[in-house]
């Protein structure tokens, strides 16, 4: 396979354990918008159009990388009468906490307008909490890479350094999505590594007192295991099984989304924590048309905001018309994501507290509803009919 000239450049690093990609990315890119005029008035006229730049000049404008923004220094800047788009480039990187806020504050002083353009490698990077550190536009990688193959196919040239450049970016995963993603594959360790300190955790709170629960008729089952999983792992989630009955309970963590077909609450925050009902074979026709199970969904649309608190989220997946699978036997989650969950926590002890105490909240949301155990008997009763 021919390697063209900037995709070798690429391997060459400057010190041992660093990895200039992002620089050298948008060093590529910028001369290649500078050396092909025409390239670089399409994709600014592109740019002012997506973020509403009205009046910004596209046949005289000026790309230049590492401008000085009185010490901050913005990836790249586009500057065409007094006006700016200023880029902020990211490849598996996060924005910083008041990194485009600073552009901004800048900008606004030194140009008469401008807008920030923050691109990135995924669209979950696009997520960023703080207001006003928001951009004025945010795109992919992958769009870059489809806009420029689109200027290349109508140029007619016989070699253009537009393609080397879109080697680049498909040679480091910023192209079209690869079947195994570059990102998957760079966070894999990562991603093993949380498991066990979720399967850590639960083993960990399995030990506490659960007495006061089991008072109420739920007896917990020890946390279950597939052969080649992490302790507590089965069925896309790790946590424990609250029975005696049905509904089970299971409060824990949701690690695979797909085996529930259900989507995360937000995929950039990690795993759910949740609180499940699980319906079995002999009880999925008749629950959902139940008076108590009915009642007890619209009692729990009143009580989690109110007595979990903001972020908490009642999901009712056969509402779900989002998803094309439905897992008739979970039908009701009790969600949030697990970041959100523990966000201010900074030893295990302060994790397990966290955790043991809110399963206990979210159990005892359930279990204090007296259409709940209504629930329990009358799904009991047609079990032991249909035994009979």
């Amino acid at each position: 396979m021919k390697t063209g000239l900037l995709q070798a450049v690429r391997k060459y690093r400057p010190r041992e354990g660093m990895d200039p990609l992002e620089n050298f990315v948008t060093e590529a890119f910028c001369w290649v918008l500078n050396n092909n005029r025409e390239l670089g008035s399409k994709f600014a006229a592109q740019i002012a159009d997506k973020s509403q730049f009205t009046g910004f000049s596209v046949t005289d404008c000026n790309w230049t990388t590492q401008y000085n923004f009185n010490g901050v220094f913005p990836d790249m800047v586009c500057v065409s009468n007094n006006k700016a788009i200023v880029f902020e480039h990211k490849v598996w990187s996060e924005v910083h906490s008041g990194q485009i806020s600073k552009y901004r504050s800048y900008a606004a002083e030194h140009f008469c307008e401008s807008k920030i353009v923050l691109v990135t490698a995924n669209k979950h990077q696009h997520i960023i909490s703080e207001i006003s550190n928001q951009p004025d536009l945010s795109m992919c990688w992958q769009e870059v890479y489809e806009f420029v193959g689109e200027f290349e196919a109508g140029s007619g040239d016989d070699y253009c350094p537009v393609s080397d450049f879109r080697g680049l970016l498909r040679s480091e995963g910023l192209g079209p999505a690869a079947p195994v993603s570059h990102q998957a594959i760079r966070y894999h360790f990562a991603t093993n590594k949380l498991k066990r300190d979720i399967s850590n955790l639960v083993a960990r709170v399995e030990r506490k007192d659960w007495s006061l629960l089991q008072q109420t008729g739920l007896t917990r089952e020890e946390g279950k295991k597939k052969p080649g999983h992490e302790y507590a792992e089965a069925w896309g989630r790790i946590g424990m099984y609250f029975k005696g009955g049905r509904p089970d309970l299971f409060v824990g963590f949701i690690i695979d989304p797909d085996d529930l077909y259900t989507p995360a609450m937000d995929e950039s925050k990690g795993p759910d924590m949740s609180l499940i009902f699980g319906f079995n074979k002999k009880t999925l026709r008749q629950y959902s048309s139940s008076p108590n199970y009915k009642e007890l969904i619209e009692t729990l649309k009143v009580k989690v905001p109110q007595k979990m608190g903001a972020g908490w989220q009642l999901y009712l997946h056969h509402e779900d018309n989002s998803v094309d699978k439905k897992h008739k036997g979970v039908p009701v989650h009790i969600r949030k994501p697990m970041l959100d969950v523990f966000s201010g926590s900074s030893s295990a002890a302060e994790q397990e507290e966290t955790f043991f105490e809110t399963a206990n909240a979210l159990i005892m949301l359930i279990t204090d509803e007296p259409c709940f155990w209504r629930l329990r008997e009358e799904l009991q009763e047609l079990e032991d009919k249909r035994a009979a």
